[in-house]
């Protein structure tokens, strides 16, 4: 930060109140607050501690478009699946209308008013039930049955309520490598498939541009995207990484959030952001975990979790990141 010998002969104004639209690199005096003051200041983006949910849960979904308009649905709570649905207000979650079939570890996308849920766990053993479930606010609606049954795929998802994407997950094998689009009603299965099929990854995007990273069983950094038609593999993660959660809604604006990384698939506290061809290196979360809800419908300044495992169980913690702002800062005088 500068400070009084770098701006030493430069003309600084004299006002008794900090000026309005002031530009970057501006300096002047505040003589009502005593304080030499400077705009344009870069703060780094950073996280922090949300509202609990009432639910403890793992394996769960959720999406919104903003951190004041969050949802999440199912997930594991350590003793069985569920049906409970919480909505979150900025400050506090809301449990709202249950969903009709209790289940972990399927996907979810939309907005808190216009969201959908497709399969997941839903019967002991491995049962995938290919059921989707509509969102509208405050009760659950049924639509249309996807294709292929999978679970797994809590962040391998975007896009709306009426034009969704779903990608890969476990089921029928451990490694699907299949699409499939949904319109509102129906899905359909695309023709172009993931190079390598993976589960518990981390992705997002719409049907026309997705993204997909990392993976479970084994882990993997290897990333994929979607132009619509096919899937191409493009630049590794630094590191290996499966079950975090994704922020963002852009295959050229990703966040990945904590989850799996070396030695012996280790959580993890770090972030990594995607420009659509880099990953670089985010601030970390405060509560490393695996297997929460982040949201496919944000964007990376306003990524959101909540949920998860981390030792010993179970979480009901919600974090909420702030991207990097331009502020006014006080310069020293000494």
């Amino acid at each position: 930060m500068a400070n009084y010998n770098t701006i030493r002969g430069l003309r600084v104004k004299y006002l008794s109140a900090d000026p309005a639209g002031a530009e970057d690199g501006q300096v002047w005096y505040n003589s009502t607050t005593g304080n030499l003051r400077v705009d344009g200041i870069l703060q780094a983006g950073s996280w922090a501690s949300g509202g609990a949910l009432n639910t403890q849960r793992t394996d769960s979904s959720g999406t919104g478009a903003t951190p004041s308009s969050m949802v999440t649905a199912g997930g594991y709570t350590g003793s069985a699946r569920t049906v409970n649905t919480e909505i979150y207000n900025g400050s506090a979650w809301t449990e709202t209308g249950n969903m009709s079939t209790a289940r972990f570890a399927g996907g979810m996308a939309g907005t808190q008013t216009a969201a959908w849920y497709a399969s997941g766990n839903s019967s002991p053993g491995g049962g995938r039930t290919a059921a989707t479930e509509e969102f509208g606010g405050t009760s659950w609606t049924s639509g249309g049955n996807v294709n292929t049954a999978r679970q797994q795929t809590q962040a391998q998802v975007g896009g709306s309520l009426t034009a969704g994407i779903m990608f890969g997950g476990n089921g029928p094998t451990p490694a699907n490598t299949t699409t499939e689009y949904y319109d509102g009603s129906s899905w359909t299965t695309q023709s172009g498939t993931l190079n390598d099929g993976r589960w518990n990854a981390m992705g997002t995007g719409t049907q026309a541009a997705a993204v997909m990273a990392g993976a479970d069983n084994p882990l993997t950094a290897n990333v994929e995207e979607w132009n619509g038609s096919a899937w191409s593999e493009v630049n590794n993660l630094p590191t290996v990484r499966a079950s975090g959660m994704a922020g963002g809604n852009s295959q050229t604006a990703m966040k990945i959030i904590s989850g799996q990384a070396p030695p012996s698939s280790a959580l993890t506290a770090t972030c990594f952001d995607y420009d659509g061809t880099n990953w670089a290196a985010a601030p970390s979360v405060a509560t490393a975990r695996g297997l929460g809800a982040g949201s496919s419908a944000n964007t990376v300044a306003t990524s959101f979790i909540c949920g998860g495992t981390s030792p010993p169980g179970s979480l009901t913690l919600t974090e909420e990141f702030t991207g990097a702002t331009v502020v006014t800062k006080n310069i020293s005088t000494s």
